[in-house]
């Protein structure tokens, strides 16, 4: 359900969180919800990384991501097609 508070919060920020346009997003299928975000979280990242507020690469803490019982492949960017 967090996906559904980081929606709403992008949608305010963004002059969109009008009642009816919330109901309408929380109708679509929770997979437009998790790519919505993942495209956010990668439009987000590109303009700080653009403007320079992140300068510096991710650092990944494998050992921790396996100790929380996680998948490594799911932190990995995919690759580039072209």
């Amino acid at each position: 359900m967090q996906w559904r508070y980081f929606a709403l919060l992008c949608c305010a920020m963004r002059g969109y969180a009008s009642q009816s346009e919330w109901n309408r997003y929380l109708q679509r299928p929770g997979v437009e919800h998790e790519e919505f975000a993942q495209r956010y979280a990668e439009n987000a990242m590109t303009d700080l990384r653009r403007s320079g507020a992140v300068p510096f690469d991710r650092k990944m803490d494998g050992d921790t991501l396996l100790a929380e019982g996680l998948s490594l492949e799911d932190f990995q960017p995919e690759p580039e097609s072209g």
